[in-house]
């Protein structure tokens, strides 16, 4: 359902967006982990103390070290699936364990397990297409990766929720790219990025509308998802 916005209500109308940004984390459905996918025999064996050791090192102050770490691990190929696995249900820095998540992805979709690494790998590689030069070939790698990250979010939700956790995660998505353009980044190509994210939550709320009408949680995020969507295509059209 697309709202028709006065753009002199728009400012006010902006101040909404924090508490759908807010609620968009909190509303989550709950969905079981899927049974981790088996090791192969044939894997070769790693290290552990050394997969210890850079899985430590995703958490350091240094963005080269997390980086180098991230790549190390990656190079190490999938026997470190059951290393990692230890890392799941401990308390840890939310930057270790979404590199964990984007390690994941990178070894292989079948290494990952659950929805919440999912939805960690696709923010991870929107994140990674913001730092990308704007419009650039690896941008758009980022992009096509994270889009495969989604599927993976729609297999893992159950079929009631699939719309809303999908529409959830293209929000929270979408947000990063809006609040990095109102932080002062001269970035219409992410702000177009942002609106295209918006749209998509948009119409997915609606297709969760149309089967579960009068569901006024959601139709108040969507009218909130479309007043930050509006809000793109003025911006953009400056």
């Amino acid at each position: 359902m697309r709202y028709s916005i006065g753009i002199a209500a728009v400012p006010a109308l902006l101040l909404a967006w924090a508490s759908a940004y807010t609620a968009c984390a909190e509303d989550q459905p709950e969905v079981a982990p899927a049974t981790p996918a088996e090791t192969k025999a044939s894997v070769k064996k790693v290290d552990a103390q050394q997969v210890k050791a850079l899985i430590e090192k995703l958490a350091s102050e240094s963005y080269d070290e997390r980086e180098a770490a991230t790549a190390a691990l990656i190079k190490l190929g999938s026997g470190i699936l059951p290393e990692i696995e230890k890392w799941d249900k401990n308390p840890a820095d939310p930057e270790l364990l979404a590199r964990l998540s984007f390690v994941r992805v990178e070894l292989g979709l079948e290494a990952v397990t659950t929805m919440e690494q999912a939805k960690a790998i696709y923010l991870k590689f929107m994140d990674e297409s913001q730092k990308a030069d704007p419009g650039s070939k690896s941008a758009e790698e980022f992009q096509a990766k994270a889009a495969r990250a989604m599927k993976l979010v729609e297999k893992f939700a159950s079929e009631k929720e699939r719309f809303v956790v999908a529409a959830n995660l293209y929000y929270e998505s979408g947000m990063r790219y809006y609040q990095k353009y109102r932080q002062g980044a001269p970035d219409k190509i992410g702000l177009l990025q942002a609106a295209k994210e918006l749209d998509a939550a948009v119409e997915l709320y609606q297709k969760h509308l149309d089967k579960n009408p009068g569901d006024k949680a959601i139709e108040n995020r969507q009218i909130e998802a479309n007043m930050i969507l509006y809000a793109c295509h003025k911006y953009a059209s400056f």
